[in-house]
């Protein structure tokens, strides 16, 4: 890996161009093994083998599959608490809005000193309810187009 950020919430790794060619063929024994419901197994160093169970593998495999594209992949507990900046980055908000659902109780935070902290747990929390609304809220508004006959709407350019 080309670079490895370690900090008290978590590991971040982000791999080398050289190891392109090594998680490319990484990638692709995953979509194989995956396609044929395989598990996986690693090699201990004194030989042992040990099989994983398929909840990690899935997690090795997304990790793999994210690293193969040259992307990088944060690890990090669930328990973790972050910062107001990095709670923001995480939503993809600012950090002022971020602290305007804080201040209106949508989001959990605890305060050390003058400074908030958000749990992991409870980010995931709010994206994921986020996503429900926004769902709930496109298929009334669909339902709504339908019954007002709006997609029944076409638009013909005048010819001249």
């Amino acid at each position: 890996m080309r670079n490895t950020l370690d900090d008290s919430n978590g590991r971040t790794f982000v791999p080398s161009e050289a190891e392109g060619a090594q998680f490319a063929r990484i990638k692709e024994q995953f979509e194989q093994q995956s396609a044929n419901g395989a598990t996986m197994r690693i090699v201990a160093g004194d030989g042992e083998e040990l099989e994983l169970p398929g909840s990690l593998f899935e997690v090795v495999r997304h990790i793999a599959m994210t690293l193969s594209e040259g992307r990088g992949i944060s690890v990090m507990p669930h328990d973790t608490q972050l910062t107001t900046q990095e709670a923001a980055d995480f939503l993809g908000i600012s950090r002022p809005t971020l602290v305007k659902h804080l201040s209106e109780g949508e989001i959990p935070f605890s305060a050390v000193g003058r400074h908030r902290r958000v749990l992991l747990t409870d980010l995931l929390r709010y994206q994921e309810d986020a996503r429900v609304k926004r769902r709930a809220l496109l298929r009334r508004t669909a339902r709504e187009g339908q019954q007002d006959g709006l997609f029944d709407v076409t638009y013909e350019p005048e010819s001249e």
